[in-house]
């Protein structure tokens, strides 16, 4: 049966590997997220993006100040493989869009996507967090969580109310 030490050091590498991940995340949407406000057509979907952007920013900040505290090395140049396909596919729906509402559509999907991932990514450090002791880091992992919940809670409502309405062509009964 494995020693508690070597349970607690196996938990710590899982913490650490999904905090490392989700940076890496957050820095990839740093510098994908100002492209993809600038193919953006509804001004309430550049104004919301453009609000994730500043969190994002600000997650950063606070998850390079956690490394920093926890003695945690990560480099933030080396490329996240989720995120990268995430892009990739994101880049790709957005060129084939035929019209500004349908890309528009795409890219709101597209983001809530990387947002449902983020929120996943962040419970699973809160979790290991927690079983370790670490209270400042589950709470900072929460915090986080918390941002991406409302964000996607605003997506969703701007979907429904404008974006997704915006694809729906008009009906025409005859007869």
């Amino acid at each position: 049966m494995p020693s508690h030490d070597v349970n607690t050091s196996n938990l710590r590498h899982l913490m650490e590997y999904y905090a490392r991940k989700f940076t890496l995340v957050e820095h990839r949407l740093k510098v994908v997220l100002p492209e993809w406000i600038a193919l953006a057509h509804s001004i309430r979907l550049k104004a919301a993006l453009r609000s994730y952007l500043v969190i994002v920013e600000k997650q950063v900040k606070i998850l390079e100040l956690f490394f920093t505290e926890e003695n945690i090395m990560y480099d933030s140049s080396q490329p996240s493989r989720s995120m990268q396909d995430f892009v990739l596919e994101t880049n790709w729906r957005l060129s084939h869009a035929h019209t500004d509402q349908e890309r528009d559509a795409w890219l709101l999907a597209s983001v809530c996507a990387v947002n449902q991932f983020k929120i996943n990514m962040y419970e699973m450090g809160i979790g290991f967090s927690r079983s370790l002791g670490m209270d400042h880091a589950a709470q900072t992992f929460e915090d986080a969580g918390i941002y991406e919940k409302q964000l996607f809670d605003k997506l969703g409502k701007l979907a429904v109310k404008e974006i997704n309405l915006a694809l729906v062509e008009p009906v025409h009964i005859t007869g």
